[in-house]
């Protein structure tokens, strides 16, 4: 919410297909967040192939510098380094560690305020001109 909040547009980009997304996001009170959800049904290359993270950026109009993946695998991680964008990866979902520093994210963090910390902190940078 605090994000949404802060003016992000916030999109999803899964493997999974996107009937069992929406259904997720739905059942979490989540949903309504989100201004795209893309599924692996709805791309020819899913993750780690950029395609996803070009056509969330391609249908939201957004430049890969203004852009962040926060993902929880090496696959999320290597999507967004593949469309040029900044990655947040998560140590609290799938992978480790030590697997999520293998793919080299931008940032590692072990809690979601970290991801807030970070995102925001991006924003403040967009704001001042920097990257």
């Amino acid at each position: 919410a605090l994000l949404k909040a802060q003016g992000f547009i916030l999109a999803v980009a899964t493997s999974k297909f996107y009937a069992s997304a929406e259904a997720l996001l739905k059942a979490a009170g989540l949903w309504d967040y989100f201004y795209l959800v893309i599924g692996a049904d709805q791309v020819t290359h899913p993750k780690p192939h950029p395609e996803m993270g070009e056509l969330v950026m391609n249908r939201l109009g957004v430049l890969a510098e203004h852009a962040v993946m926060v993902g929880d695998t090496t696959h999320d991680i290597l999507m967004a380094k593949g469309a040029k964008m900044r990655s947040i990866a998560v140590t609290y979902g799938v992978h480790n560690t030590e697997k999520l520093e293998s793919a080299e994210p931008t940032w590692i963090v072990d809690s979601f305020d970290g991801v807030l910390n970070h995102a925001l902190t991006m924003a403040e940078d967009s704001k001042n001109g920097k990257r």
